[in-house]
């Protein structure tokens, strides 16, 4: 169903632009599906990178045929970006959004362009993550110009849009941060924080305690986010174990992600055991157990797994330790019928734990993990197996793998695993 124009767009495409010529005519058609394709395939993409059983493998091969359909659209020239952009005015959405945006920063040296893309991005606020998809994905040499003159502009939209940009591709944007955490502007300063701590900037830590201290909006939890990262385990990190255990909080799992591995490990252990003990907490702190990796859980985890709401996470908490597959090592058992009220969290297609064959596993093997000690995948957590998952692993363990890297300082800054 096509979607109402939002805007009048009428005519940017006759703008004097610089476009290859082709020896060959254009076929429209074959411009088009080249369109609809690459649109099509960074929406996988999209859900690949956000999902938990996707590899790194997986995203580089999508990206390969990204990469096919994009250097069709460049190589119709101006019948690409035409096609791209009357595309993207006709379905305001990211895919359509990276398309246009990836096309232009294969075609253009100007900024007129994407100056029309941002006020896009203005108007349909949604495109705005397939405008900085497309700055993360594209060429280097392509996007750092136009992210430069971004900087040049007096516009703090083009401020934040070059600075998440920057943030996307671990690139430190220099004095440009400092400008962005001066500003009264409350999603500027969101980008530059959570780039801040992203980049592994310590050099403006001192800005980030400041708008820390204001204790205001948005901003307090990225600036204690970043703080955590860059090595700040005093009132940040206190900040960050409330945001945890707060279920309205928005930013919940984010905490909780960085909080339990920054924690020193006996004080992880003694919040999960708070947190399992009150109501409305267990599910965090079943998720605390997988993302701490102590065995000591692992007799706990097993106990949640009679309960219907938690027994999904609990079994998946038990094989990040662990390492096992239950559903290979024959450790799964037919899903009983649920109340649809009590499916909360639970997918169509989760395997269900059968905690008495789990128990059995756990009195073999037990003995093979020491206790005081974080494992993942059946390893403890070393600089070698944290690089190896990193390389091989799913994107749930890639993500949380790149936070361990940082946290423990084998690297200085957070490694993005939605880049191929």
């Amino acid at each position: 169903m096509q979607k109402p124009l939002t805007n009048g767009w009428h005519g940017l495409i006759n703008h004097s632009m610089r476009f290859p010529s082709l020896e060959k005519p254009v076929i429209q058609n074959i411009v088009y599906r080249h369109a609809e394709d690459a649109e099509f395939l960074w929406l996988q993409r999209d859900r690949l990178v956000r999902a938990s059983d996707a590899c790194l493998i997986d995203i580089q091969n999508i990206d390969q045929k990204i990469h096919a359909h994009i250097n069709g659209l460049q190589a119709a020239g101006q019948a690409g970006w035409e096609t791209a952009w009357e595309a993207l005015q006709q379905f305001t959405e990211p895919g359509e959004m990276f398309v246009a945006s990836a096309v232009a920063f294969a075609l253009f040296d100007d900024e007129v362009p994407f100056l029309a893309l941002l006020s896009m991005v203005d108007v349909e606020p949604v495109t705005r993550r397939g405008f900085l998809s497309a700055c993360a994905w594209c060429e280097e040499r392509r996007v750092i110009p136009v992210m430069k003159r971004f900087f040049q502009s007096e516009s703090l939209q083009q401020y934040g849009i070059g600075i998440a940009a920057c943030g996307l591709r671990r690139l430190n944007p220099g004095k440009v941060i400092h400008f962005a955490l001066t500003q009264n502007d409350p999603g500027l300063q969101v980008c530059a924080l959570r780039a801040t701590g992203e980049l592994g900037l310590q050099e403006h830590a001192h800005h980030l305690r400041r708008i820390f201290a204001d204790q205001k909006g948005e901003q307090y939890f990225w600036a204690a986010w970043s703080l955590v990262l860059l090595g700040d385990r005093g009132p940040a990190l206190e900040q960050l174990c409330r945001v945890m255990q707060d279920t309205q909080h928005p930013c919940q799992s984010r905490a909780l992600s960085l909080a339990i591995r920054a924690l020193p490990f006996d004080r992880s252990g003694d919040y999960i055991n708070n947190m399992s003990e009150q109501d409305g907490l267990s599910r965090q702190a079943v998720i605390a157990c997988g993302i701490l990796g102590a065995p000591e859980s692992i007799p706990w985890l097993i106990h949640c797994m009679s309960n219907a709401s938690l027994v999904c996470i609990a079994g998946d908490a038990f094989s990040r330790i662990t390492g096992v597959a239950l559903d290979k090592e024959g450790l799964t058992t037919e899903p009983p019928c649920i109340d649809p009220e009590d499916e909360d969290g639970i997918s169509d297609d989760a395997c269900w734990p059968d905690a008495n064959k789990i128990d059995q596993w756990w009195q073999s093997h037990k003995t093979t993990y020491a206790s005081g000690q974080r494992y993942l995948l059946g390893r403890k957590l070393d600089r070698e197996h944290m690089l190896s998952v990193l390389e091989s692993g799913t994107q749930a363990v890639r993500r949380d793998v790149a936070l361990d890297l940082m946290l423990s300082g084998h690297h200085s800054f957070l490694c993005n695993t939605a880049q191929s």
